[in-house]
């Protein structure tokens, strides 16, 4: 399995007695596979950071690379008419 070269294997009794451990080694971005009766039964990784803040220009630059799209223009100036104020919509 590919998937346990990349990762240490480590026995569920390991991670039941140095759990602490094991999390900071997780946390630093170590990858996990916990094993039980010799086989693969969870793999631990790092979760993903957490987003950062845009700046504006990071804002419309990726904004200005979206591609057009007419209908968009077309519901933005419905929301506008009818008012974005949470208010229902009428067609």
């Amino acid at each position: 399995m590919s998937i346990l070269l990349s990762m240490t294997e480590l026995p569920e009794e390991e991670l039941r007695e140095h759990v602490h451990d094991v999390l900071r080694r997780a946390e630093a971005g170590e990858k996990f596979v916990v094993i039980r009766d010799g086989e693969p039964i969870v793999t631990m990784t790092p979760a993903d950071p957490p987003p950062r803040e845009l700046t504006w220009d990071e804002f419309w630059t990726r904004l200005e690379a979206i591609p057009y799209d007419p209908s968009f223009a077309a519901d933005i100036r419905d929301l506008v008419d009818d008012g974005v104020d949470g208010e229902d919509r009428q067609r």
